[in-house]
């Protein structure tokens, strides 16, 4: 931590090193509230999150589209394919986006 703060110097005295704040100076009613609306929040997002869960599961179905394959596809075999390009014709599209 003297680390970091010996690398924030401040611009108005550049020989006076940073100072950390008490963080025990908040008032505890403050601390209590706080914690009490983070508490709301996270069981309100979690009933929120659950219901998204249970209706995309139950009711909701993915689009269909050109990716999606037909019925049974994670049935298909699988293949590997590969391709092949010269050298030479990797730095003529390099030179023409370059050029762009």
């Amino acid at each position: 931590m003297s680390m970091l703060l010996s690398c924030c110097q401040k611009s108005n005295d550049p020989e006076m090193l940073p100072e950390i704040k008490n963080a025990t100076a908040v008032r505890r009613d403050a601390n209590l509230l706080r914690l009490v609306v983070k508490l709301m929040k996270v069981m309100f997002f979690t009933v929120v999150y659950v219901m998204e869960l249970m209706m995309r599961s139950l009711w909701v179905k993915d689009k269909r589209t050109a990716l999606s394959g037909g019925a049974g596809v994670e049935l298909w075999p699988r293949c590997l394919v590969t391709a092949k390009f010269r050298l030479d014709d990797m730095k003529i599209v390099k030179n023409i986006v370059a050029m762009q």
